[in-house]
């Protein structure tokens, strides 16, 4: 019946489409979760100052574990172990963390600010409300995920309804991944197994596709 065949394309289509990421919630305040991101003995590392600097994983050293920070300055890593993230000139607006072969399920960061101020979080899917941030000391955020985020944009502001930008961003630290997909990340967080590419399913679907319209001409030519 056609019928049939619209509902089964629908259903294709829906179990193709990629899952779009949500900021479930931020909270204002350290976390303890998740594993540290570092800035030396990666394979990939790139120190800065650049538009791109890379860092990974502390308990993965590989290219399956590299995360990369970008800004509207150039940005640099600040000494060595945990990553510590500037701009190049000593103040930033904006700043991306995006994991290269991984999703974010938790992220947890500290926010060194240079003046009061305010910061909004972004993703794919949606934006947070705008946060107060202070200059007299840190500024920790948790941010949880559903689904799982692929990167994490913040942006500072000098009002509280987020419509002046201001270079607010003196360094983040501390930062903290939970990675989608691994059992617990407070001791065991790397990346989780591959994940088929859109174009794959796609090509699933459309062989499942073919097999059910085959099936149906076998049993007309039965009939």
């Amino acid at each position: 019946m056609a019928y049939k065949s619209w509902l089964l394309a629908g259903a294709v289509a829906l179990f193709i489409a990629p899952a779009q990421a949500n900021i479930m919630s931020v909270t204002p305040g350290p976390g303890s979760n998740g594993v540290n991101i570092i800035s030396n003995a990666c394979a990939d590392l790139v120190a800065g100052p650049a538009s791109i600097i890379t860092g990974c994983l502390n308990n993965d050293h590989s290219s399956a574990a590299d995360v990369n920070f970008s800004s509207n300055e150039m940005v640099q890593f600040h000494g060595g172990g945990q990553a510590r993230v500037e701009a190049a000139d000593g103040a930033a607006g904006t700043l991306t963390i995006d994991p290269v072969s991984f999703f974010l399920d938790e992220l947890i960061l500290n926010i060194h600010a240079n003046a009061n101020g305010f910061v909004k979080f972004c993703d794919s899917g949606n934006c947070s409300s705008v946060l107060g941030i202070s200059s007299s000391g840190q500024n920790f955020f948790d941010i949880l995920f559903n689904p799982a985020a692929d990167y994490l944009t913040m942006s500072t502001f000098s009002d509280a309804a987020g419509q002046n930008s201001a270079q607010l961003i003196d360094d983040t630290r501390q930062w903290r991944v939970v990675v989608s997909g691994a059992p617990p990340c407070s001791t065991n967080c790397g990346p989780p197994p591959g994940v088929p590419e859109p174009g794959t399913l796609w090509l699933l679907a459309t062989g499942l596709l073919g097999l059910g319209a085959l099936g149906k001409l076998r049993r007309q030519k039965r009939a």
